[in-house]
């Protein structure tokens, strides 16, 4: 799963998914090989409504979407709520495995690429915490 623009002010992310998107549909190999053994789940903008708002980092109600994540608001936070769903009818109804979350921001200090991972896999002991790392250390 990708998705980006939980800030909206983090425009960034918008020209990395959409460097992400062409890619992933192209007709390149790489892309037709990684599409036949995988699905992608591709949302451009987790805050809309913050983005056309002009808010830098809260939605429409004004409240910071990436601080919502444990107990959404189906009101309130209706696009955090609904990407919940999402990834639960995926892994339980489909029975299919999320292995990637890949959530696409910009830095307002920070200069070219770079990643942020959760710590909280460290609790899983020592394959929870490598799993956690493997992207990153790819891309490396």
């Amino acid at each position: 799963m990708i998705t980006s623009r939980v800030h909206a002010g983090e425009t960034p992310a918008s020209l990395v998914f959409k460097g992400m998107f062409e890619f992933l549909t192209s007709d390149k190999r790489e892309a037709k090989f990684l599409r036949r053994y995988y699905t992608f789940i591709l949302v451009p903008c987790l805050n809309p409504d913050g983005v056309v708002c002009g808010n830098y980092r809260s939605s429409i109600s004004g409240v910071d979407l990436n601080r919502q994540w444990i107990l959404p608001d189906e009101n309130f936070q209706p696009e955090i709520y609904a990407v919940k769903n999402l990834l639960k009818v995926f892994t339980e109804q489909e029975r299919r495995q999320i292995w990637i979350y890949c959530d696409l921001h910009g830095h307002s200090k920070k200069k070219n690429s770079f990643f942020y991972g959760c710590n909280t896999a460290a609790n899983g002991g020592f394959l929870s915490w490598t799993i956690v790392r493997l992207l990153p250390r790819i891309f490396a």
